[in-house]
């Protein structure tokens, strides 16, 4: 670690059964794909406050800090935004696009936009069945 060896050292450390010490070989590392990955081991072991401690210290040093989702997105079940549960509410409502965009004041092209975040993290193929799937999952009201 104290060689600047990140990958090598979160390595060692992963085989030796120390999340925790891979993930901080891997916090000050340059890269930011370390960082990433630093950030992701720390959240599988609901390390919030190391987490928050890293980024913290990242930004101090002059390293770029990663971006992840946001707090609100992080509590959402599927890891949705507040705009795409309510374009989802808005799908459920069975509203197409042009009437999503009028109703939220968005053009139709953002709205297309939230409809395919909503789609791939929903893993769904289709509208409607992101629209069963929103209130199934308790991320939307049922209606």
């Amino acid at each position: 670690m104290l060689a600047g060896r990140h990958r090598v050292a979160a390595s060692e450390w992963r085989d030796l059964s120390c999340p925790l010490w891979s993930a901080y070989a891997l916090a000050f590392s340059p890269e930011l794909r370390d960082a990433q990955e630093c950030l992701a081991i720390l959240d599988r072991l609901g390390a919030s406050a190391v987490r928050d401690a890293v980024l913290r210290t990242r930004h101090a040093q002059g390293l770029t800090v990663p971006r992840g989702p946001r707090p609100a997105s992080r509590a959402n079940p599927a890891g949705l935004t507040v705009r795409e549960v309510e374009v989802l509410g808005l799908l459920a409502e069975g509203l197409s696009n042009a009437e999503v965009a009028r109703r939220l004041f968005l053009s139709e092209k953002t709205v297309g936009h939230h409809v395919s975040a909503v789609l791939r993290k929903l893993g769904e193929p289709t509208r409607s069945r992101a629209a069963r799937h929103g209130p199934a999952a308790g991320i939307i009201p049922p209606r």
